[in-house]
């Protein structure tokens, strides 16, 4: 991948290097990310009501509803495609 700024200097935004760090957390950890997340920082911390959309019912939490914007018109988006 090509540098697009000086070091330092700029940032961009790669979403694999953040599924890299989540596979080497679960080969670590011996679990998945989602426990090892809970059980290493939610539970310690007390937070009790934080999770995530691929563990969720929801039905059973509150979450805010997604929409996406289409040509000036605002439709909802499945809860499915958050996951």
């Amino acid at each position: 991948m090509k540098p697009r700024g000086r070091f330092r200097d700029s940032f961009y935004y790669n979403e694999i290097l953040y599924g890299i760090l989540t596979t080497i957390g679960e080969r670590l950890g011996r679990n998945g990310w989602e426990e090892l997340v809970k059980d290493e920082i939610y539970t310690p911390l007390g937070m009790t009501k934080s999770g995530f959309l691929t563990t969720v019912t929801p039905a059973n939490v509150n979450i805010a509803k997604a929409y996406t914007n289409d040509e000036g018109s605002l439709y909802p988006v499945s809860f499915e495609f958050l996951k």
